[in-house]
């Protein structure tokens, strides 16, 4: 036994990105004694969404301070000229952190590629997978082999343009503005035209999309002095509040369990699902929710920022904090910022972009917030059907065995969702591969905590590789079933979103359950659940820090040694 681990910490590993998934699985894999871990990245640097070539002025997350970090390494305060009042992060913050974090742990422990594009992805007859990558600054290629593989190229790598808004529709439409994807904004802003012309006229921006990108960058290219037009169908759920949010609220489980998950297993989560009066309280609460945010951002009856789903409903959000003057709804509200809503941008004229409405924008710059396609494309067909990655055909369709009140009355599904499913268990590994334990994703699980939930999945992966002894489904049929069901759930509870087609952006339903999702991947390592502690009365509002992970490395080698 001692020998077969061994072999496994000295055989080669591959880690495909080198964002946050990718940085924390690399020391996790290094804590526990690979010996041979190779990162491999388009990017000049480390960090992902939040790395040097990509952040820019304005930048914001939806975390706060302490947030969106690692147990191994404390953020450092905020310098307090830059400090916000409720201590938003920006991506220069997150940029630093990753940075620092990658030089402290694993600085002359692993090897890096940067500026290297993973063309193929191939697991050969004997096992062993061979990468062939593309130097992408002199174009030369090499093929590697490795023993083991992790995905963690993430959701925010690969833009999503549909076809009448890209650059060739632009270019036979007669469109000589600037065109380009709100991914490629670091490196496009340098170089745009001032906001004011050698004409003395205000230079004019269309932003495509109603998500955080577009919200951000159209506040932004408005502060800056250009005339910006936004174009959406309807914006992501924003909240805010006119103070902090407390800990208990935004780091504690009450979110979590005011919001059903596929197994209910406390009392309080199943009177709030199951019961008449604990559904009531629950929709009351998310509409509290609503109301308060947009009382906080002054938002006026039939205001275009009312163009939103129903919160309950909804995955993705937009977490504005404590609203800021010059923010996304001021703008909006202070008529600086022109929305065109609910509509489409359907292509291109010369003067600008065209609208559903028939009306054409005037645009000299236009920026696509048009979202993200998934970065699996080192696969090719056949590889992909091997492992099992691509969405698939249900046999029995969408099957509903949770007759959940809170779940009852919602809104139109998606016209795909009775067909479509995917088979990736827990998130992290293809069910038709869980026997192999040679290959795992990093960074496709949808949460809302990233640091907490992605160190939790490094270790689950590092086990996984090393054969620890887990809770896992004894057959791929197992693993596809139980998959299967994750992505039932999630149709059933969010299903206006075909979350399941999103590959690296996000195959798990758990944005707003994610501690019950790291909870589970805890239980299949055999450790203890529910760590932030707390009492039958007070354990739903006790924070969850990060830092009641540095432990669980030692655990789980007391585990496995235990197991010899």
């Amino acid at each position: 036994m001692r020998s077969n681990v061994e072999d496994i910490l000295s055989a080669p590993v591959c880690i495909i990105g080198t964002g946050v998934a990718g940085i924390i699985s690399a020391h996790v894999l290094i804590q526990d004694g690979f010996k041979d871990v190779t990162l491999i990245s388009r990017d000049k640097g480390v960090g992902g969404v939040w790395s040097k070539e990509r952040v820019y002025e304005g930048l914001r997350t939806n975390s706060v301070h302490g947030e969106y970090r690692f147990s191994a390494l404390d953020m450092k305060l905020v310098d307090p000229d830059k400090r916000e009042r409720d201590h938003r992060l920006t991506g220069e913050h997150l940029c630093h952190y990753m940075e620092e974090y990658a030089q402290r742990f694993l600085a002359g422990k692993v090897k890096y590629m940067f500026q290297s594009d993973v063309k193929k992805l191939r697991r050969e007859d004997d096992g062993k997978w061979l990468a062939t990558v593309q130097d992408m600054v002199d174009g030369s290629s090499k093929e590697l082999s490795f023993a083991r593989v992790i995905v963690a190229s993430g959701g925010t790598h690969s833009p999503k343009i549909p076809a009448a808004l890209s650059s060739s529709s632009a270019q036979l439409s007669g469109f000589e503005g600037r065109l380009f994807h709100s991914s490629d904004f670091a490196k496009e802003e340098p170089t745009l035209p001032p906001p004011t012309s050698n004409e003395k006229r205000t230079v004019s921006c269309v932003v495509v999309g109603g998500g955080k990108s577009a919200q951000d960058l159209s506040a932004l290219m408005t502060r800056k002095g250009y005339a910006v037009t936004i174009v959406y169908e309807h914006l992501d759920v924003f909240f805010a509040s006119d103070r902090p949010v407390p800990d208990f609220v935004r780091k504690g489980r009450l979110l979590s369990v005011l919001s059903p998950y596929r197994e209910l297993n406390t009392k309080l989560e199943r009177f709030f699902h199951t019961t008449p009066i604990g559904a009531t309280l629950v929709k009351k609460f998310w509409e509290s929710l609503v109301q308060g945010s947009r009382s906080a951002c002054g938002v006026p009856e039939n205001s275009p920022l009312r163009l939103t789903p129903d919160a309950f409903w909804s995955i993705s959000n937009n977490d504005e904090g404590i609203p800021r003057p010059d923010g996304f709804p001021a703008l909006v509200n202070q008529g600086r910022l022109t929305v065109a809503a609910p509509f489409r941008a359907t292509g291109f004229s010369k003067a600008g972009v065209l609208i559903t409405d028939g009306r054409c924008l005037a645009a000299d710059i236009v920026i696509l917030a048009t979202g993200y396609e998934s970065s699996w494309s080192m696969f090719d067909g056949e590889m992909v059907e091997e492992l099992g990655l691509a969405p698939y055909m249900s046999k029995d369709g969408l099957h509903d065995r949770w007759n959940y009140a809170t779940l009852k009355d919602g809104p139109t599904p998606h016209p795909e969702s009775d067909a479509w499913t995917m088979s990736i268990y827990r998130g992290i590994v293809p069910a038709k591969n869980i026997l192999r334990r040679d290959f795992a994703l990093a960074g496709a699980l949808y949460t809302i905590n990233p640091g907490y939930t992605f160190e939790v999945a490094a270790h689950w992966t590092s086990s996984y590789f090393l054969g620890d002894k887990m809770r896992l489904p004894a057959t791929a049929e197992e693993a596809a079933a139980e998959a299967e069901d994750v992505i039932n759930f999630g149709k059933v509870r969010f299903p206006q979103t075909p979350f399941w087609r999103h590959g690296s952006g996000g195959v798990t339903p758990d944005a707003w359950t994610w501690p019950q999702a790291a909870d589970e991947l805890l239980e299949d390592m055999y450790l203890e659940t529910r760590r932030s502690g707390g009492n039958w009365l007070n354990w739903v509002i006790k924070a969850i820090n990060v830092d009641e992970l540095c432990n669980i490395g030692d655990e789980r080698r007391r585990i496995r040694e235990a197991s010899c």
